[in-house]
C-alpha cells in the first residue's frame, strides 16, 4: 500500500525546526491584502523548496489587478523553488477572489506547480486538486472520506486538510460546529471534567461529556478531540482508502508530531 504523503505548514518563525522532519514544508508566509496585492510576512532565507500557502485574512475585498497578482505568484514560486500553491482561502461568496483563482489556476498549471484550492471552488477551477477537511463530528469518517472520492471520481484529486479536532459543543445542538478550544482549554478539562474518556470507532476520536450548572441552569457538554494516536489512525484510514496526500498544520501539533509519525512508519 502506498504511503499517503503529508505537507507539513509552517508559520515564519517554524521553518527550520519544520524542515527537521523532511517533509515538504507549506510555507504559511503570504497573505492577499487590498486590492488583491500580494502580503508576505517574514519571509526567510530558509523558506525554499515545497509549498506557497496563500491566505486571505488580510484582503478586504477591493477590486485589483488579478493579471498582476498572478504575475507576482509566478515569480515567488520560481524564486523559492515551490512546487506549487495552497490557496488558503476563508472568506466565502468573493467574486474577485473568484476571478484571480481562475485567472491564476490555468496559469500555474501550465507553468507545472502544484495548485491546491478549497473544495467549494471545484466547479470553477476543474484543473486544481481539491482541500478537504477531515474534521468529522459526526457519523461516520469513513463514509464522509468515500463518498468526497466517490464524488470526485479519484481520491487522488483530493488533499485531505488533517485538521486537529478540539471542540466543545453544547446539545442538543446537532449541527454546530462548536467552540474551538486551545490546547490548554483542553488539558484543563481533562483534568476537571473528563475522567472517563471514550473512542470513537466511527469519528476516530476521542471524546467525553459533562454537566454544568450555572445561573441561566444546566448546560451538557460534548468535547471531542484528537490526541496522537486518533489524530495517526485518521491518517492511516485516509491511506486505506486510496488518498495520497495530505496536510496538517504544525503549530498544533508540534508536540506530538514525532510519535505521529513514528505511527505512520515515517
Amino acid at each position: 500500500m502506498e504511503k499517503l504523503s503529508l505537507i507539513l505548514c509552517a508559520m515564519p518563525g517554524q521553518t527550520r525546526s519544520a524542515q527537521v522532519y523532511n517533509l515538504p514544508i507549506g510555507h504559511m508566509a503570504w497573505q492577499i491584502g487590498p486590492a488583491l496585492r500580494l502580503v508576505s510576512q517574514s519571509v526567510g532565507a530558509s523558506m525554499q523548496g515545497g509549498y506557497m500557502m496563500l491566505g486571505d485574512a488580510y484582503y478586504d475585498g477591493s477590486t485589483g489587478d488579478a493579471s498582476q497578482t498572478v504575475s507576482e505568484l509566478t515569480r515567488v514560486c520560481a524564486q523559492h523553488s515551490f512546487s506549487g500553491i495552497i490557496f488558503d482561502f476563508e472568506q466565502y461568496a468573493n467574486k474577485n477572489l473568484e476571478v484571480l483563482l481562475t485567472e491564476a489556476v490555468p496559469i500555474l498549471r501550465r507553468r507545472s506547480f502544484d495548485v491546491i484550492v478549497p473544495e467549494r471552488f471545484s466547479a470553477i477551477c476543474p484543473d486544481a486538486r481539491l482541500l478537504v477537511s477531515t474534521a468529522v463530528q459526526a457519523g461516520s469518517l469513513q463514509a464522509f472520506l468515500r463518498d468526497t472520492a466517490e464524488r470526485y471520481g479519484n481520491p487522488r484529486r483530493v488533499v485531505l486538510d488533517f485538521e486537529l479536532l478540539r471542540r466543545d459543543i453544547l446539545l442538543p445542538s446537532p449541527q454546530s460546529v462548536g467552540k474551538v478550544m486551545s490546547k490548554e482549554e483542553l488539558a484543563a478539562l481533562l483534568e476537571t471534567k473528563g475522567k472517563q474518556t471514550f473512542y470513537s470507532q466511527e469519528l476516530f476520536a476521542r471524546y467525553f461529556t459533562y454537566r454544568e450548572t450555572g445561573e441561566d441552569g444546566a448546560s451538557h457538554h460534548f468535547i471531542i478531540y484528537d490526541d496522537a494516536y486518533s489524530f495517526t489512525q485518521k491518517i492511516l484510514l485516509a491511506q486505506r482508502l486510496g488518498f495520497a496526500n495530505g496536510l496538517i498544520q504544525y503549530p498544533e501539533v508540534e508536540s506530538d508530531l514525532r510519535e505521529i509519525l513514528s505511527g505512520l512508519g515515517i
